[in-house]
């Protein structure tokens, strides 16, 4: 059955795909995700509508997804070329850093294990919060609350060492 459904709507899927993301190689690999999730989930419901409106939509939201994480990706390698073309740190400068550095790690063992597992996939991993949540299996606003607190336990702890 998956094979058949693979075989009749995989040219959908992709020339679906295809516009949005331009580029035939991530569209493929979108084509094929799609169809995994399919066949692991099987969120398809015919009371709902057609398999191939499901099928678009599913392509759409995926394919805008993948466009934003790239672009989110794509920012963050342009501001990391800009720090790097920035002018190298006096010793000063380096000394205030590690000084700062210091004070979040000493700041870090006040926040709860939740609050700095959503720092840590924020601000090392680089995940957005939609992703948090869908990596944890958080529901969103929760994982917006916990940033929000953990950056305001940061902030108390961090001001009282100035």
């Amino acid at each position: 059955m998956a094979t058949n459904l693979y075989r009749e709507y995989r040219s959908l899927v992709y020339w679906t795909a295809y516009p949005l993301l331009k580029n035939a190689q991530d569209a493929e690999d979108l084509t094929q995700d799609i169809f995994l999730g399919l066949l692991r989930n099987n969120q398809f419901n015919p009371e709902r509508g057609s398999i191939v409106h499901f099928l678009r939509t599913m392509t759409r939201c995926r394919a805008i997804d993948r466009l934003r994480t790239k672009g989110v990706k794509q920012r963050a390698h342009e501001r990391l070329g800009t720090i790097l073309s920035e002018p190298i740190a006096s010793p000063l400068d380096r000394a205030v850093a590690a000084e700062r550095a210091e004070q979040v790690h000493q700041a870090m063992p006040h926040l709860s294990t939740h609050q700095r597992l959503v720092l840590e996939l924020a601000y090392f991993n680089g995940l957005s919060q939609t992703q948090i949540a869908g990596h944890l299996k958080t529901p969103l606003g929760t994982v917006k609350s916990r940033v929000r607190n953990a950056q305001r336990v940061l902030r108390f702890h961090l001001a009282a060492c100035r």
